[in-house]
């Protein structure tokens, strides 16, 4: 699958469950080498404020993504915020 349509198909099936952890998905970047996918989530939340909190998002998203049964092949999931030096987008 192109990396536009998983993003998409990825953006479509993550965003309710980061929505039920009232936060929003401020920009979501899927590169590939080979066989490897790398998701990288940037997740803003007004609720989240430590390490903890979003390591319980991470933990949610991983496990949609392999319910989901998605990426088959396996991924990397990485989550964080934004940061304040992070341009919007």
């Amino acid at each position: 699958m192109r990396e536009d349509k998983l993003k998409s198909a990825v953006l479509e099936l993550i965003e309710p469950v980061v929505v039920q952890q009232n936060a929003e998905i401020a920009e979501l970047v899927v590169s590939r080498y080979k066989r490897d996918v790398t998701l990288r989530f940037f997740i803003y939340s007004n609720e989240a404020k430590t390490v903890g909190q979003y390591a319980g998002i991470s933990r949610k998203i991983g496990e949609v993504l392999d319910e989901s049964g998605l990426l088959d092949d396996g991924y990397m999931l990485e989550v964080s915020s934004p940061g304040l030096d992070r341009p919007l987008t």
